[in-house]
């Protein structure tokens, strides 16, 4: 997550994107990880083999952002030329 910031951050030229997108990270996966504990202390499992499909998908998440910032400032800049 954090190259996905630092990349995102480089193609918008500001601190604004990474930041919206690092809370809005956190939100979504502090809703999800204490809804799923069923009442109990959610749980950030970090040992050897516990990732799974959860994890893919948080990847691929950050790779989509990443990709619609550099595409939003590549149309942009085409808008202005």
């Amino acid at each position: 997550m954090g190259l996905g910031t630092a990349v995102t951050a480089v193609i918008s030229r500001g601190i604004e994107a990474p930041v919206a997108f690092h809370v809005a990270n956190h939100l979504v996966t502090s809703v999800l990880n204490t809804t799923l504990a069923a009442g109990e202390a959610p749980v950030f499992e970090r040992s050897v083999g516990a990732g799974g499909p959860s994890y893919l998908i948080l990847m691929a998440v950050n790779v989509a952002i990443v990709g619609t910032a550099w595409w939003r400032e590549h149309s942009r800049k085409a808008d202005t030329q």
